[in-house]
Formats: structure tokens, C-alpha cells, sequence
């Protein structure tokens, strides 16, 4: 028995190859390795692709936050913002002004 396998990229693993005439033991050795990890296999791939999905977000999120800073938007936001809270500071302030009068 031999096999030939054509594959683009090197470094393929296979396991789990039987050649056999009888059917129940094909069954009992699919039994014993494939059902018995196949959940296990699918959670594993579940939480990969989860987190490359993750790393892919924060990727985009850094990418994101760069070109704010590059572009001199972060610093055009942060100064609306301090001219808003120095605003709502004054306003205030002059609030408790008119209440002393």
C-alpha cells in the first residue's frame, strides 16, 4: 500500500489512517479517534477563529487610533472637548455667581 499526496504547502500532518476489511473494527477505530475528538475539535477552532477575530479588531482599532493622531484629529477632538468642559466650568461658575446675588 502506498500513498502519493500532491500538496501546495509543506509541513501536512495525517493520523488516523486504517486500512482493514472489516467494517466493525473500521467503526470501532473511528469510534476511538475521529467521534471522540470531533466536539472537541470544533471548540478548538470555535475559540480560534474567536481570537483572530479579536487580534483582526484590535488591529483595525490601532490602526484607527494612528491615523487620528497623524492626521491631528485626536488633538482637534481634545481641544473641543477642553473647550466644551471650560465652557460647562464657566457656566457654572457664573451659576453660582447669580445664586450669591
Amino acid at each position: 500500500v502506498g500513498f502519493e499526496l500532491w500538496q501546495v504547502t509543506a509541513g501536512t500532518l495525517f493520523d488516523d489512517i486504517i486500512i482493514t476489511d472489516d467494517e466493525f473494527e473500521a467503526m470501532d477505530f473511528a469510534t476511538e479517534t475521529f467521534y471522540s475528538r470531533r466536539d472537541h475539535e470544533k471548540e478548538m477552532q470555535k475559540e480560534s477563529e474567536a481570537l483572530q477575530e479579536e487580534k483582526q479588531n484590535q488591529a483595525m482599532a490601532d490602526k484607527f487610533k494612528q491615523q487620528m493622531v497623524d492626521s491631528g484629529a485626536a488633538e482637534k477632538i481634545m481641544a473641543e472637548a477642553k473647550a466644551r468642559q471650560e465652557a460647562a466650568e464657566a457656566a457654572e461658575a457664573a451659576g453660582e455667581a447669580h445664586e450669591e446675588l
